[in-house]
């Protein structure tokens, strides 16, 4: 055996080292199972000695609905309705509330727990130990406090409030050795927490209705005042009121203004009537004219005429018109008109008389307006101010009258009955059947089994410390030494492909490829993605360069989404692809052959996303630039692998669109090959251009400019 076969096989014995002996923990357990046993009964001895020793504790449960009680005969403004929700701070504020310590002090006093040797630490004296305490100046004496305040330490030991999830509802709970106790407490705890409530709104409302009562007072008084000023100004000035709450001199001026009114139309109606009766004259048609008609003389002229009329009409049947009766009664006639038209023209002359008055009436009352007008303009300014004056009375008045609304209905609010508090009890304690404390069965199941896993761990924990549970592993066989036939032409065949190349790598240099790949790819993780992912190019100078931008993806991907495009296909053996290889990939999916959920696969031992080669020709063009856009809105980085950038165009096509690209060199980073290539890189207007030896995995990210 040769020399590597022995190291090989003393590796592996040491890796393999000792094992667990299974059945000799068996045999340890049976051993030892009394103990085991002893230990389960013991703990549910003791168990068992607990729970029935232990006082047993009871617990009251009590529910306080929050909620506002108001209502139409019960709040101040009765015309507005108020339902106003308590919100969250309003429950937490709540719940301090029925935990404050003035509420204690009446809950200790109603339940008069002094005394009480479950509450009061005086009931059964003080201990030696609390006396040293004491002495040492670690705790208060309780002779010293108040008799609630010593109660205030059990007293909330024993209460339990909180609200119950998404709801308005506080759950008080009151624990006690007395069952009618706990139940009580939790009453009363609940009762007087409303009962507080209650009384502080009855407190504001007294306290509102005492600065209401001397508000009172004091708008009286300036009432009074305001309005002996305002009385005093209106005599001075003379604005005396009249009716419809106007001023004497505003209502002469009105007066006068209407008599001017009548005396016009009185005027009009005299020069009207007496041109109508002038042409009626003129016409001889004075029966039309109702003011002639309606004369006393004018009637009996008339009557008298028509008369006449008759006559002469009777006489002319036997008389000619030259016969003296018939003349005389013509003559008659004649004076009847003469006498009609003067007494028509004397009651013209009457309107005419009428209209003069109507018009020196007129001209007196205009003078008399102008003089009221006068009267009323000087009196303007002393108006003003009794208007100002006035204006303060009703201000002074109205506030009167609504602070006198406001008073009434705090003096009203006083009641206890007609001030409810803005919670209700909807839920009472009874005295509970059942402790609440210790809960026996669950105590005893737990203790036994505490007890069972404690000490059979114990025994196993004995067992692994002290080594009685290994035992040595068998060795492996050797190997035996054995050498193929055609070896020789084997290495020579691999050193006419790669005379450069070494034909054994150590183990280091995939750990450094590994820890140049882990560089770059925090570098490239740094860098914040936008909208779109980082695109990285992965080529190699001649050979392939799969398992390297494998190596680099798979770092990405431990941060952020990733994913690989196997644009070469060619480096199978290496690339950890496994049965996806022959698989459907980029090729088709840029034909429209294959969907993306078809040929993304995911990685064996990572998050990483895989595309394979696929089949068919190399994918280029503006189908693969659309596929790349694609992938690059729904990953943070998009890694190429591409064939060597000397013997393929593919990699200097997709240059330009990359952010890095990482050049594997199987010649050194300052060779004139990898040089050009990097220069073209550059020049084509990609990003980052990062360079590794593949051999050594020397290299890292270095910026790489053009010469």
């Amino acid at each position: 055996m040769s020399n590597e076969s022995q190291t090989m096989n003393q590796r592996a014995e040491t890796d393999r080292g000792d094992e667990i002996d299974l059945p000799g923990l068996g045999q340890a357990l049976a051993r030892k199972k009394w103990l085991i046993l002893g230990v389960t009964i013991a703990a549910f001895l003791g168990a068992l000695t607990v729970v029935t020793l232990v006082k047993p504790r009871y617990t009251g449960e009590s529910k306080i609905l929050l909620e506002n009680q108001e209502s139409y005969y019960t709040r101040p403004d009765r015309s507005v309705e108020t339902s106003q929700v308590p919100d969250d701070a309003t429950v937490t504020s709540a719940v301090q509330l029925v935990t404050s310590r003035d509420l204690a002090r009446e809950v200790i006093k109603t339940l008069n727990l002094r005394g009480n040797s479950e509450f009061d630490p005086l009931a059964n004296g003080v201990g030696m130990a609390s006396r040293v305490m004491i002495m040492l100046g670690l705790k208060r004496s309780p002779d010293e406090q108040a008799p609630e305040d010593r109660i205030f330490e059990n007293y909330f030991d024993h209460l339990t409030v909180f609200n119950v999830t998404k709801s308005r509802v506080l759950q008080v709970e009151f624990t006690s050795n007395d069952p009618d106790l706990a139940a009580r407490g939790a009453n009363t705890v609940a009762s007087l927490y409303i009962d507080v409530q209650s009384r502080a709104k009855r407190e504001s409302a007294r306290i509102a209705a005492s600065s209401l009562g001397s508000l009172l007072g004091e708008l009286r008084g300036k009432l009074a005042e305001a309005e002996a000023r305002a009385e005093d100004a209106r005599q001075k000035a003379g604005l005396l009121m009249g009716a419809n709450n106007a001023t004497i001199s505003g209502q002469q001026l009105a007066d006068v203004n209407t008599q001017i009114t009548i005396a016009r139309t009185a005027q009009a109606d005299s020069n009207a009537k007496a041109r109508l009766l002038r042409e009626a004259i003129r016409n001889g048609r004075l029966d039309s004219v109702s003011d002639v008609a309606n004369n006393e003389l004018v009637r009996r002229l008339s009557e008298q005429r028509a008369t006449l009329r008759g006559q002469i009409a009777l006489e002319s049947r036997t008389l000619l018109s030259g016969h003296p009766r018939i003349k005389e009664l013509n003559a008659q006639l004649a004076d009847m008109e003469s006498e009609l038209r003067s007494a028509a023209d004397r009651a013209a002359r009457q309107l005419d008389n009428d209209a003069l008055v109507a018009k020196a009436r007129v001209e007196n009352l205009q003078v008399a307006l102008e003089q009221q007008k006068k009267t009323v303009g000087g009196a303007s300014v002393d108006e003003v101010r009794q208007r100002e004056l006035d204006r303060e009375v009703k201000q002074l008045r109205d506030q009167l009258e609504s602070s006198m609304t406001k008073y009434q209905d705090a003096m009203a609010r006083q009641e206890a009955e007609s001030t409810p508090g803005d919670a209700r009890l909807i839920s009472r304690a009874v005295a509970p059947q059942l402790p609440s404390f210790p809960k026996k069965v669950p105590i005893l199941i737990f203790a036994t089994l505490a007890g069972f896993v404690l000490s059979f761990g114990w025994v196993l924990a004995a067992e692994l410390l002290t080594g009685r549970a290994f035992v040595p592993a068998a060795p492996l066989p050797a190997r035996p030494e054995t050498k193929p036939a055609g070896a020789n032409v084997a290495a020579a065949i691999e050193d006419a492909v790669e005379p450069n190349a070494m034909r054994r790598r150590p183990a280091s240099t995939g750990r450094a490829m590994a820890e140049s790949m882990a560089q770059i790819a925090a570098q490239i993780g740094a860098a914040e993605p936008g909208d779109y992912a980082l695109r990285v190019l992965v080529t190699g100078e001649t050979g392939a360069a799969t398992s390297g931008a494998l190596t680099l993806a798979r770092s990405l991907a431990q941060s952020r989404r990733a994913i690989l495009l196997d644009l070469d296909g060619t480096d199978v053996s290496r690339n950890g692809f496994g049965s996806i290889v022959d698989a459907a990939g980029i090729g088709e999916l840029v034909a429209a052959e294959a969907s993306f959920s078809e040929v993304i696969h995911r990685d064996r031992l990572s998050r990483l996303h895989l595309v394979p080669r696929g089949h068919g020709p190399a994918p280029a063009g503006e189908d693969l630039d659309l596929t790349i856009d694609a992938l690059s809105q729904t990953y943070d980085f998009v890694v190429f692998a591409t064939p060597p950038a000397r013997d393929d165009e593919t990699a200097m096509a997709l240059g330009p669109a990359a952010d890095y690209v990482v050049i594997l060199s199987s010649g050194g980073q300052d060779s004139a090959p990898v040089i050009e290539l990097r220069n073209k890189f550059v020049q084509s207007g990609a990003g980052e251009v990062l360079v590794v030896n593949a051999a050594t995995g020397d290299g890292g990210p270095r910026r790489r400019t053009a010469a």
